[in-house]
């Protein structure tokens, strides 16, 4: 194998990576199918488990709505189980994942100091859920 320059080998790193994430994000979406077709011996720690990495792996694959929509999974499901421990850690995750997005897509916002407001969008689902 050649041996690549410095500047050369970041764009190698970077596709590894992303096929890395892919093959995680295939991993763990084919193993929550085979939890949640079996509705009678369902593991929902194991499934938040398993959604909670997913979301990780979607945001470093920069995919935010399908990290968005793991995350208020989370929250569903660590409230489903009354496990308040888990719910502060989705809660946390997805207004920190909101907090980053929103600060990746609004510079106009950050420059003039305007005060930003919250995705509801993921509020709502979590109050609805």
């Amino acid at each position: 194998m050649p041996k690549l320059a410095p500047v050369q080998a970041l764009p190698a790193a970077e596709s590894s990576t992303q096929s890395h994430a892919a093959a995680a994000i295939a991993r763990a979406t084919a193993a929550l199918a085979r939890l949640r077709a079996n509705a009678a011996a369902r593991d929902s720690v194991a499934e938040y488990d398993l959604l909670c990495a997913r979301a990780e792996w979607y945001s470093q694959r920069g995919d935010t709505a399908a990290a968005e929509a793991d995350l208020v999974e989370l929250a569903r499901l660590a409230r489903e189980l009354n496990d308040l421990p888990r719910q502060l850690a989705a809660v946390t995750r997805l207004y920190e994942h909101e907090h980053r997005a929103r600060l990746g897509t609004s510079s106009i916002r950050r420059i003039s100091m305007t005060p930003a407001t919250g995705s509801s969008s993921s509020r709502s689902r979590l109050a609805a859920g």
